[in-house]
């Protein structure tokens, strides 16, 4: 009686966890699909902005920069090792930027006046389709 006990409990047992294997990797793929989604939907919102930053983390010697300022049209701004959007106005750059921070793909890390921000790795990925 205590063989059948222990056999049925050691069963019960795997049966958990192969179902919860199962139910974590169910919610994995649907939230990465979720993810997928939601990121091309904030894309189709602003493409002349994914454009322009495709372009620049394209050239060879920016594939590892993730810092960059938006700055208005007329302002100057001499920065090193990181990009330079200029919003014109009509772009709205400032805006498209603030819905990728509001999103979870960029920070705000803006030290003083000029607003600066930096892309994380996985927004870097999605627009390189890594």
């Amino acid at each position: 009686m205590n063989g059948k006990f222990f056999s049925g409990f050691v069963i019960g047992v795997l049966v958990k966890l192969v179902s919860d294997i199962l139910y974590d990797k169910h919610k994995e793929q649907k939230s990465y699909k979720y993810e997928q989604k939601r990121f091309v939907e904030i894309c189709e919102q602003m493409p002349d902005f994914i454009d322009e930053v495709k372009e620049a983390l394209s050239l060879q010697p920016n594939n590892l920069v993730r810092d960059f300022f938006v700055i208005l049209e007329w302002q100057c701004l001499n920065a090193e090792n990181c990009f330079v959007f200029k919003d014109n106005g009509i772009n709205n750059y400032l805006h498209k930027v603030q819905l990728l921070v509001d999103s979870g793909y960029v920070t705000d890390i803006t030290p003083s006046n000029a607003k600066m921000f930096r892309m994380k790795e996985q927004f870097v990925d999605a627009l390189l389709g890594k």
